[in-house]
């Protein structure tokens, strides 16, 4: 495959993939958004590799290379303000970064109690 005018057409279809990427996974973290744009964008190592396996090589290499500018195009977004980063909601009245509650090993056998469940035992 003449790879060379493939990775010309991904490059310019980079900005637009990166919008939507974040608006459809505005929730992920940054290298799961990565993986998703490149996987959008046809470079993703397991498919790729899956449809060539005889370019796998070119493929890894193309798909660093684009990766590169995916995260070039991610800052620049960043710095002209594009995307509106919200910070993760927190319930009212719980600490930020609370563990989780501990559940012990015998939590189904035990009663529920709470507001309103007057001691429910489960069946």
């Amino acid at each position: 495959m003449n790879w060379l005018n493939y990775v010309m057409r991904a490059i310019s279809a980079i900005p637009a993939v990166i919008t939507f990427v974040e608006t459809l996974h505005s929730h992920e973290t940054g290298a799961t958004k990565k993986q998703l744009a490149l996987g959008y964008l046809g470079l993703s190592t397991g498919v790729a590799s899956i449809v060539a396996p005889g370019d796998a090589t070119q493929i890894q290499a193309i798909a660093g290379h684009v990766g590169d500018l995916i995260d070039s195009a991610v800052s620049i977004a960043n710095a002209v303000g594009q995307f509106q980063h919200t910070p993760d909601v927190v319930p009212v009245g719980e600490p930020i970064n609370a563990p989780p509650p501990a559940v012990s090993a015998n939590a189904a056998a035990e009663p529920i109690s709470g507001p309103g469940l007057h001691n429910v035992v489960p069946a």
